[in-house]
């Protein structure tokens, strides 16, 4: 599976500061779950790759020294790349209110991707009416149950291993559900150990649970380790937690 997304998706982001306006108050270290900021020579260097869109220290930053970017390659040129004949889904993720973009890009997904489709979007800014009309318009387009929805409760949030962390992930799904669409069913946002047994509490049906902040958060100790692809006892550790984290959520 491979994510693409929209211009305004929280998941495509990534901060830069201006060392400029810096007033050095380390308030962007303290928010930073990632460790993704550095001081190096007096200067606040983002780390890319380990930067997760999740705009915490944008959000703290009491002179605005912080901005974001969205780093996404176009839809061309990863559905002309070699490794997309090896793909067996592709998650779209959608925020924001350009409508003209979103069925634009879910149109060209159609008409060149025969694999299984994965939406993931939330209702933070569209509201509930919203959220299930841009759902029934592009699931239209579909065959049966060759699309998920990944209903997102709050983008990025996850981290509390708490109910009320996971609940608008489980009111998303419960619209979705509602709606008696022929998908598959996710939730993802704010996800966390308590998500199915909420969810069966609530009479939904979900059929998997995406897990970003939480499960980061979880194995911490091991994915900060720069040898846990090349070092097979770290990865066999870290592959046996990371199953007793799926046991828990079952």
């Amino acid at each position: 599976c491979i994510s693409i997304g929209t211009k305004d998706d929280y998941h495509f982001y990534k901060v830069s500061i201006d060392n400029k306006k810096c007033i050095n108050c380390q308030k962007c270290l303290s928010v930073c779950k990632r460790n993704a900021i550095n001081i190096i020579e007096e200067n606040y260097i983002v780390n890319l790759e380990r930067c997760i869109g999740c705009l915490k220290c944008l959000k703290i930053c009491p002179i605005q020294a912080i901005c974001k970017n969205f780093y996404s390659e176009d839809f061309k040129t990863i559905l002309n790349k070699d490794f997309i004949k090896k793909v067996d889904c592709i998650e779209f993720h959608i925020s924001g209110t350009d409508d003209d973009e979103i069925y634009k890009k879910w149109q060209y997904l159609n008409n060149n991707f025969d694999g299984l489709l994965s939406i993931c979007l939330n209702r933070l800014e569209i509201g509930d009416k919203k959220f299930l009309e841009r759902i029934s318009k592009m699931v239209s387009l579909r065959k049966p149950y060759s699309t998920i929805i990944q209903a997102d409760g709050n983008p990025i949030s996850g981290g509390i291993d708490d109910y009320k962390s996971t609940l608008q992930a489980i009111a998303s799904a419960e619209l979705v559900q509602r709606a008696n669409l022929p998908v598959y069913l996710m939730v993802s946002g704010g996800t966390n150990t308590k998500t199915f047994n909420l969810a069966k509490l609530c009479g939904i049906n979900i059929h998997g649970i995406g897990m970003g902040s939480f499960a980061r958060q979880y194995i911490k100790e091991y994915i900060d380790n720069k040898d846990l692809f090349e070092n097979n006892d770290l990865f066999n550790d870290v592959c046996k937690k990371a199953k007793k984290l799926i046991a828990k959520l079952f």
